[in-house]
Formats: structure tokens, sequence, C-alpha cells
């Protein structure tokens, strides 16, 4: 059905269809936008005509003012206020996007969890290696226990078998070390113990020369060997002539009269675990003699303390310096034979000293 409309400024009409009704339109007079609207008048075709008996809307008396701005620029903006509704909270939204399903939560695994088990087993290991070797098997016991209880500890607080399996092997093997480290110690070990250990009565002298040799019982040693007896090694390191302070400055004959005779003696202990108690010497223990004729002692330098005894560590080496009187000018050799009583060892250590030695 067409319909009249009229411009409400320039008041221009013209025809429509009933289509354009509600619609915007610029007037062709007055180029206003205005809203499409139908008028009183019908159109003149009366095939178009309203029927009978219904009211035609009624124009506005008033002025409408009509927004100059387009459509689009409208519908953005009601858009955009919709979404700002939205994101604030105020309106739910027409379509919401389904979220995802959430996955399911990873099982957070415990870091270190079986850390007991693991300490047992590290001390239990380090007793084990500690036990072969007899200057530190004192150490096994301690960490073999150690061990045992920290796998004790740790065994009530796992949960499932496979934890507890590191546990009990520690708890096992602890047992079974520990009993053998009490009651057969010597199944461990490398290297025999002290008390045990094969200590011959002579451990040849060392030669630089012809190898090893073994000294005999009455036999006297060159200094330049070094007599051993079970755990003591015994060395003349050096052999000198002295001259007291107090005669330097006198002639050359008293000085040749007053001389000493220097002897240091190097003991060293050469075993593995046992410290050799050493009280120092005495008149008796070493015995100087040139051809045939004992000399008295003059005068000792030793490191004792003052408690009269020090102890030798293994693998470690005392010097001793002693002085004798040594007034002949004309002899061959100077002997010394020390007692093997002072290191509880019943021979004596004997060395022959060749004049062309003694500088």
């Amino acid at each position: 059905m067409a319909f009249q409309t009229s411009c409400p400024e320039c008041g221009f009409s013209r025809q429509v269809d009933d289509q354009e009704i509600g619609s915007r339109r610029p007037c062709p007079k007055c180029n206003l936008t205005f809203l499409v609207l139908p008028s009183k008048k019908p159109a003149s075709n009366p095939a178009l005509a309203q029927p009978e008996g219904q009211a035609l809307p009624q124009p506005l008396s008033k002025k409408v003012s009509v927004s100059t701005r387009d459509s689009a620029t409208e519908l953005f903006a009601a858009a955009a206020k919709k979404n700002q509704a939205y994101l604030e909270g105020d309106e739910p939204a027409t379509q919401e996007t389904p979220k995802p399903a959430p996955l399911p939560p990873v099982p957070k695994g415990k870091i270190f969890a079986n850390v007991h088990g693991l300490i047992g087993t590290s001390c239990l290991g380090m007793a084990l290696l500690l036990a072969n070797f007899p200057f530190s098997d004192y150490l096994a016991i301690p960490l073999a226990c150690l061990g045992i209880i920290a796998a004790a500890l740790g065994l009530p607080h796992q949960t499932s078998f496979a934890a507890r399996v590191t546990p009990c092997l520690a708890l096992l093997f602890g047992g079974s070390l520990l009993s053998v480290l009490i009651f057969s110690p010597s199944w461990l070990r490398s290297l025999p113990a002290a008390d045990v250990q094969p200590r011959p009565d002579h451990l040849q002298m060392v030669s630089t020369k012809t190898g090893l040799a073994n000294p005999g019982k009455d036999q006297w040693m060159h200094p330049e060997f070094g007599l051993q007896l079970r755990d003591v090694r015994i060395r003349v390191a050096s052999t000198k002539y002295f001259i007291p302070v107090e005669a330097r400055n006198q002639p050359k004959d008293l000085q040749d009269q007053a001389r000493k005779l220097a002897l240091q003696l190097r003991i060293m202990n050469t075993g593995l675990e046992r410290a050799i108690p050493f009280k120092g010497w005495n008149s008796r223990d070493i015995t100087v003699t040139i051809d045939g004729k004992k000399r008295a002692n003059w005068q000792m330098k030793t490191p004792l303390r003052a408690t009269g005894e020090i102890r030798i560590p293994p693998g470690t080496a005392v010097d001793q310096v002693l002085y004798y009187d040594f007034p002949d000018k004309q002899f061959t050799s100077v002997r010394v034979e020390i007692a093997g009583s002072v290191f509880e060892i019943e021979e004596n250590f004997r060395f022959e000293i060749p004049k062309e030695l003694i500088q």
C-alpha cells in the first residue's frame, strides 16, 4: 500500500510505500532527514486506500528533532555500550562462548621423598669402604649405626611398596654389616690388623746398590744402610767432628784434644696404625766403640718433652743427635750399638762407620 508522507520542516509531500514507514529519508526539497510517517491523506489510487474503520496514525503536532548522525554510527555506539556493560558485569552476554573443561590435575611428586633411605644406603656404603683399612675401621661402626637409624626413621613415612624397598634393603644390609663389624672385623680388612700381621725379626735393610739384603743377627751394618727390626727403622744420617765453643779459640793441639763425635740417628716408624713409644736414650742404650775402646757419652740432644717420652706416629721419623768424646786421631772404624729394648725389641741395632765417612 502506498501512503503520502510530508516533511515536517518544509511540508513537502511525496508518495512512499508502506515498507518505508519508520525509516529515515532525506527530503528532496530541504535536504533534511526525517522519519517517514503516513499522512492523513491516502494515496490517490483507490486500490491502495485504507479500509474503513481503521484509524490512520496522526501526524505529530510538534516538531521532531531528528538526529543527523548516520544509523551505522548509532549501531556501533550501541554495540560498544552493550559490550562495556557486559565487561563491567551489569548485564549478561547474549551469547557466551562455552569454556573448555578443565584438565585433570597432574599429581605432584615429592622431591627427595625417600631421602632417609638414600642417606642410610650412603652411610652403609661408606662404612663398608672404611672397614677395609685398619687405620679407618673405627669409623665404620658409627657410620653403620647412622645408616640404620636413617633407614628406620624413613620407613614409616613411605606410602607405597616401591618407596619402602630402599629403606628395607638398607636395614637388612646395615644389620648384616654391623654384625660383621662387631664380631668378625677381620673379614672386611684388606690389610691384616696390627696384632695379627706378621712381624719378622729382620725386615731387610734398604740398599741403593744391591737392593734388599738380610744382615743377620751378628753382622755390623754399613751406615749407608737403614736397619729395620719390626716397625722400627734406624739409619745413621751423619757422623761429624765437633769442636765445643769454648775450645774454638784455643791452639790447634788443644782443639784436637777437645773435639767430639756428633752422631745423628734417624728413627722412623714404618708401621701403618700403631704409634711407637720412645722414652729416649741413656748411657747404657747406645754404645760407641772406637777400635775396641768404649767412649763415654758427653752430651745428648734429643727432641724429648718435659715428661721424657714421645710417641712416633706411623710413617714419621725423628732425628736424635748425640755427642761423644773423640780425642784419638788414629783409628779405623767406629762401631755404634743401639739397644732394641728401648722399642721393646730383643735384638740390638748395630752399625760400623768407616773412618772415611766421618767428616
